[in-house]
């Protein structure tokens, strides 16, 4: 912190006795690799807003950026890289006058002084809200001087164009991930030295805590640093007996009905970080639970020892298929060097809220047979027929699907188009393709109606496929254990296989 001039030394009758100092505490861990680390962090809760910070918001790349990398990487057979930034918020500077107390053992590091009793802060300390921010901004700035361009769909994802191909850069926090051919991966690690102090790792075998495991042509995420956190929080809590499904069929959490039975306040924190580290499964490696983990996420604030049993069915169905994860096929891509082709899965479950009697939407989206994004969420409002709730989940994906169009083009990738989805809902299709004001749809939101438009620019086109082959099924509910296998097995595979 001293080599990057983090503060300033200072004294409290030049800065104002009323003005609040921020205080400070040493934090000590031991990593997954087993490093000893201390840390000295800001308390950012004693900052006064609008006067120690204003602005606070980091954005981070999501998951779909990362396998979006990962099947241009596979499909282009190009080469990856993950990096890590050392001490990557000591980088950033504050644009606002932050003043913080003297921290415990500063005068055996820089020696006793009587001249100074208070501390100006200049770079952007771990614990300060804005520091994340301030990282972010520095680190935009940075790449831009060494000729990256950032995407505007994607904020954390860079491109540079040389004599000798593409480079692209993910960042997640401190995080990064890089692929090029081989002569532009050297030239986007000398980029980066030249900025950062930065440690990159071999490959891509671990990020932002999924495992990739690449072999024979398929990459595979697992996640089992979590699931090894599942087992030593739960293993003494979980059923003895084995099941073939997250959640039985048909099965929905009702919110008022787990009123009546509340987990005492203890039992509550137990249940939220299980379903909480369920989410974090879902975003990588495991979206066939995805519809499972939102009944549970539905009671976050008031479940009954009733969800808790469901928590722990499917906490103890993962520990039982945890060498399951997504898988990515390139032996049976089919784009090589043609166009990039996608196709979405599209279906929603009708009144499918008990309580609410709202819609779930579900959708999966794969990039020539890759699994690439997929999602199983509530509606927002209440659907009167199964024809508005699969258009209102129509609409859910065709903004998914703009998106990834979107950094496709940033990636220099030419997308087949239209795009297709498809749903089994003639009456659905139908609306998506006419402008139709009836009684029984001229309510429905006007928000939703620009699924007609990208039909009508040949963007999208909307295609019919029956019930029991949409593979969005597994995201809108629960299913009977021959349907899920049917389903899940598109979309993970037992990793032990390439053990």
């Amino acid at each position: 912190m001293i080599q990057n001039n983090v503060w300033r030394k200072t004294r409290r009758d030049i800065i104002g006795t009323d003005r609040k100092l921020v205080g400070n505490r040493w934090v000590f861990e031991i990593k997954k690799n087993g490093v000893y680390r201390a840390r000295l962090v800001a308390q950012g809760f004693s900052q006064t807003p609008g006067i120690d910070y204003v602005n606070s918001h980091s954005p981070v790349s999501d998951e779909v950026i990362l396998r979006l990398l990962i099947a241009k990487k596979g499909v282009r057979k190009l080469e990856g890289a993950t990096f890590d930034v050392e001490t990557a918020f000591l980088y950033g500077k504050l644009e606002e006058d932050i003043f913080m107390k003297i921290p415990e053992g500063f005068e055996e590091v820089v020696g006793s002084d009587d001249n100074f009793d208070a501390l100006k802060v200049d770079g952007a300390m771990y614990g300060l809200v804005q520091a994340a921010r301030q990282w972010w901004y520095t680190f935009c700035q940075k790449m831009k001087e060494k000729g990256y361009e950032r995407s505007r769909a994607a904020p954390c994802l860079f491109k540079k164009t040389t004599v000798n191909g593409m480079i692209l850069i993910s960042l997640y926090v401190d995080d990064g991930y890089i692929i090029a051919n081989t002569d532009g991966l050297s030239t986007a690690k000398t980029d980066l030295e030249d900025s950062f102090k930065i440690k990159f790792g071999q490959g891509i075998n671990d990020y932002v805590g999924c495992t990739i495991i690449e072999k024979d042509n398929v990459v595979y995420f697992v996640q089992p640093h979590l699931i090894k956190k599942l087992h030593k929080n739960f293993v003494d809590k979980v059923p003895e007996r084995s099941y073939d499904t997250p959640m039985n069929q048909g099965l929905n959490v009702n919110r008022l009905l787990s009123k009546e039975d509340p987990l005492s306040d203890e039992d509550q924190k137990i249940y939220r970080s299980g379903v909480g580290m369920l989410l974090y499964l879902v975003k990588y490696s495991r979206p066939d639970i995805a519809n499972s983990v939102r009944e549970l996420a539905k009671v976050m604030d008031g479940a009954s020892y009733q969800d808790y049993k469901y928590l722990l069915r499917v906490i103890k169905f993962i520990l039982d298929t945890k060498s399951y994860g997504v898988y990515m096929d390139f032996n049976v891509s089919t784009t090589k060097n043609s166009k990039i082709k996608i196709k979405a899965y599209c279906d929603s479950d009708y009144a499918g809220d008990s309580e609410t009697r709202k819609s779930v939407s579900g959708f999966i989206i794969y990039l020539d047979n890759l699994p690439i994004s997929w999602k199983s969420k509530g509606q927002r409002t209440v659907t009167l027929s199964s024809t508005e709730a699969e258009y209102i989940a129509l609409s859910d994906v065709i903004m998914e699907l703009k998106y990834l169009h979107q950094v496709l083009e940033f990636m220099d990738e030419d997308v087949t188009l239209p795009m297709i989805v498809h749903v089994d809902n003639a009456s659905a299709i139908y609306l998506s393709k006419n402008w139709v004001a009836g009684q029984r749809t001229k309510h429905i939101d006007i928000r939703h109606h620009f699924v007609r438009e990208y039909q009508e620019d040949g963007m999208v086109k909307i295609i019919f496929i029956a019930g029991s082959e949409n593979d969005a099924d597994i995201f809108t509910k629960n299913l009977a254990r021959t349907d899920y296998q049917k389903h899940a097995e598109k979309i993970i595979m037992d990793t032990n296989r390439v053990a």
